[in-house]
């Protein structure tokens, strides 16, 4: 038995992508329901004659309603419901999606007290329409997963040569020289790319905008709500900006999705050669090409660039799907945001140390105090 829980406030329906949806089997009450034909029961289980529904079949708030041969009826989630039991079928999934309009409740969402302590990642991206894509698989792929991999180590090894002839400190030197010769010969595992010795190194890369497979995470929420207010040319424009969380010790027992996105051990890099990792509190999650296709170890299997927030709503069994949920912000509240965020130290000067980062916080200056 599942026991479901209470959804959260304001929620709006998404719809990821085909998917696995919950058919429902049996429901437990909290209190005996009294049925028109005079009977009383706390348990239906779904059969000849009866059947649980989800209504609205997407998005929050919803509830369960029971149809039989007397009529039928609803049942709250937070008020009646006790546990249900379920299956996965394939149709539409959605995650949870929380539209906020200020930037004061959009803070308040993200700071819940409930939300520190490690059990969830944020990701802050200033177009609510993107994905959680990692860059090296945004854009046009290569025909062939070999293709794809051949092209993200040629991009790795020029940034290491690039970076070694300019004197400048590789972190684990003597294993990622190893890797590095093996990438150049093509000897390397097709379906487990990257090796672990060469996650530090990748994400000094990410940082400084080579295209990897890591996707950039924070342990703060504020940390997230500052990236989400960053814009450039290419989203500036869009109407709304977002924050995604991810409860990561959800996922914890599941080994298929460990493995995928390394959800509930998610890379954590050393900080002492990272500064904007340890000053955004950074961490990583990996989209490991061993899950792109039927046959991982084939070069010719096809790469796939199927993003994390479809994976992980196609592999939920859960409903509420609690394990995934995006905070949307009108882009008008930017300014308010920026504010806000620098009253308590979150700004370009603290997110990017260094001459750029001050220049970045004067920047922001700028625009929230005109």
């Amino acid at each position: 038995m599942v026991t479901v829980g209470r959804p959260s406030r304001r929620k709006d329906a998404e719809q990821p992508g085909i998917g696995q949806v919950l058919e429902y089997t049996q429901i437990e009450l909290r209190v005996p329901v009294s049925l028109p034909d005079g009977a009383t029961t706390k348990e239906f289980v779904a059969g000849p004659g009866v059947t649980i529904r989800r209504d609205p079949p997407l998005g929050w708030p919803a509830k369960l309603v029971v149809d039989g041969p007397w009529g039928s009826f609803d049942c709250d989630w937070g008020t009646n419901v006790k546990g249900n039991s379920s299956r996965p079928v394939p149709g539409p999934r959605p995650f949870e999606a929380i539209s906020e309009r200020t930037a004061e409740s959009f803070l308040s969402v993200l700071t819940d007290p409930s939300m520190y302590g490690g059990s969830y990642l944020f990701r802050g991206l200033p177009n609510s329409a993107f994905d959680l894509t990692p860059s090296a698989l945004r854009g046009r792929l290569a025909a062939t997963n070999w293709e794809q991999l051949t092209s993200e180590r040629k991009m790795l090894i020029d940034f290491f040569d690039a970076a070694h002839y300019q004197g400048l400190t590789i972190p684990g030197w003597p294993a990622v020289l190893s890797h590095i010769d093996r990438a150049r010969a093509g000897d390397i595992t097709n379906a487990m790319w990257p090796p672990v010795e060469l996650h530090e190194f990748m994400a000094i890369a990410q940082h400084h905008g080579i295209p990897t497979r890591l996707l950039d995470w924070s342990l703060d929420p504020l940390v997230a709500a500052y990236f989400a207010a960053m814009a450039d040319p290419s989203t500036s424009a869009a109407p709304t900006m977002a924050v995604w969380i991810l409860g990561r010790l959800l996922y914890r027992q599941d080994p298929i999705l460990e493995l995928h996105v390394r959800i509930s051990n998610p890379i954590v890099v050393p900080y002492d050669l990272n500064r904007n990792a340890h000053a955004q509190r950074g961490v990583f999650t990996l989209h490991l090409p061993c899950f792109d296709s039927a046959a991982p170890g084939s070069k010719d299997a096809v790469p796939s660039a199927e993003p994390l927030d479809t994976f992980l709503s196609r592999c939920s069994i859960e409903d509420p799907p609690n394990g995934l949920r995006k905070v949307t912000l009108p882009r008008t509240e930017t300014a308010n945001l920026l504010r806000l965020l620098d009253r308590r130290r979150i700004s370009g000067s603290t997110m990017f140390p260094g001459y750029d980062g001050a220049a970045r916080g004067a920047k922001e200056r700028s625009i929230w105090l005109r």
